[in-house]
């Protein structure tokens, strides 16, 4: 340990830069001097304002993911260097860390495909804290709620329910989640295929109906003629 003197050693945590991942905390240090012979570097946490340090991690590395944290958990860090001679003092970071979530990349799902008429749900999963704000798009264009779609946000998903598709419905969909610690994005392609028979039923029923509504028309229109026709006709006798 005399050889490991602090002035030399460690970790200068000058350039310390810390990224969160869900679940997890990438810790980047320095290098000592080149006249130290470092073998490696163990990283210690503990949770915050607890002296109950343990080693998470052995690296040569100047980085270590440090995995399976509690969300939401605040933890403290240090870095102590190895070598022959022993160990260095820990140096710790400045600031405790929280392990929190980021957006997690949805998987871009492939070309999904249905028949004309049926009902459509395009689903991702995700997980975000704090929650994110959630956008829909088709074909670049931000999609609102009508009478033919609708959507479904949970904390671990999102959805775009389309009813009685058409092949009008067929694009390219994509969503976007956004919150203070990033953002994300999925795209899924949506192919209708076929003849929506419901779609057909409906233009045909209302054809017939404005036939009808015509005929109708036209024939009370001729009732009317003929009766005046008639009042004329009488009133020249």
């Amino acid at each position: 340990m005399a050889n490991l003197q602090p002035c030399y050693l460690i970790l200068l945590l000058l350039s310390i830069l810390l990224r969160f991942l869900v679940h997890h905390v990438l810790l980047l240090f320095s290098q000592p001097p080149r006249k130290v012979w470092i073998t490696h570097y163990e990283i210690e946490l503990a949770p915050k304002d607890s002296e109950a340090w343990s080693i998470c991690a052995s690296v040569k590395a100047l980085e270590t993911l440090v995995t399976n944290l509690l969300k939401g958990e605040e933890y403290q860090f240090r870095v102590v260097a190895v070598n022959d001679k022993g160990k260095s003092d820990p140096r710790q970071l400045a600031h405790s860390v929280v392990a929190k979530d980021l957006v997690i990349e949805p998987a871009v799902r492939p070309k999904v495909k249905h028949k004309a008429g049926s009902n459509v749900e395009l689903k991702f999963n995700i997980r975000a804290k704090p929650a994110p704000s959630i956008e829909w798009f088709k074909d670049g264009r931000e999609l609102k709620p009508t009478s033919q779609l609708s959507f479904k946000h949970t904390f671990e998903s999102t959805s775009v329910f389309v009813k009685e598709t058409t092949r009008l419905n067929s694009g390219t969909y994509e969503v976007k989640v956004k919150n203070s610690l990033g953002s994300s994005c999925a795209i899924v392609r949506l192919l209708i295929q076929g003849i929506n028979l419901i779609f057909i039923f409906h233009c045909i029923t209302c054809i017939i109906y404005a036939v009808y509504t015509l005929s109708q028309m036209f024939s009370l229109s001729n009732q009317i003629s003929q009766a005046h026709l008639l009042e004329r006709f009488s009133l020249r006798r």
